[in-house]
């Protein structure tokens, strides 16, 4: 028999992820991964979510939600109570960067909406307004602090995503000036994981 975990207990889980993207994909993909671990006791972890875009001041933001399941006419519904938080870094770069000094978090999963980084030429931006600018001063935030590194799954639907969100962070990393020192650290201390994930998502919102 499964445990059914309380009000209480979820509240009280540990952060040990962070998810970047709210998109239906995101919420469907890494929410299941990390409920379904909570639900069969093999992990105790709640995750925060960054949002893809600046949210509309009178936006509602959800962190509990439904995900359904249908195979025929069986439809199975997974309660989706393991998102702690929702931060928009756009409008709260703080309360993002302050993700960083927290030792618990050891997992990123990087599955933003869209590529919106990547110039036409297929080079990166300098802009510091986009995801992938959030999730390079984060792990700058931690290298500075003289931190471990970090676990960062990426689940975007190309070749060797891993790799290519690596190189990513590198090249934007140097067109900041970020220095050798950061780049040589992303290399020694933290893992990108190359994932593929195939799968058609539906997201209902419910109020926790």
């Amino acid at each position: 028999m499964k445990k059914k975990f309380t009000i209480d207990e979820v509240v009280l889980r540990r952060t040990k992820a962070v998810i970047f993207g709210d998109n239906g994909y995101a919420r469907g993909v890494c929410g299941r991964i990390l409920q379904t671990a909570n639900d069969e006791q093999l992990l105790n972890a709640n995750a925060i979510m960054i949002r893809d875009n600046p949210a509309d001041k009178h936006q509602r933001q959800f962190n509990r939600y439904n995900l359904m399941f249908k195979r025929g006419a069986k439809e199975t519904i997974l309660d989706i109570n393991c998102v702690s938080k929702l931060i928009d870094g756009f409008n709260d770069y703080n309360s993002l960067s302050a993700l960083a000094d927290n030792n618990e978090i050891t997992t990123v999963f990087w599955a933003p909406e869209k590529k919106n980084w990547i110039k036409p030429d297929g080079t990166i931006k300098e802009d510091n307004n986009t995801l992938l600018a959030q999730l390079t001063m984060l792990l700058f935030r931690r290298f500075c602090l003289e931190m471990h590194g970090l676990e960062v799954i990426s689940l975007l639907n190309e070749d060797h995503n891993g790799e290519v969100l690596k190189a990513e962070i590198i090249e934007y990393s140097q067109a900041r000036g970020l220095g050798m020192d950061f780049i040589n650290w992303l290399t020694m201390e933290v893992q990108f994981i190359n994932a593929f994930v195939e799968t058609r998502v539906g997201v209902q919102n419910i109020d926790a």
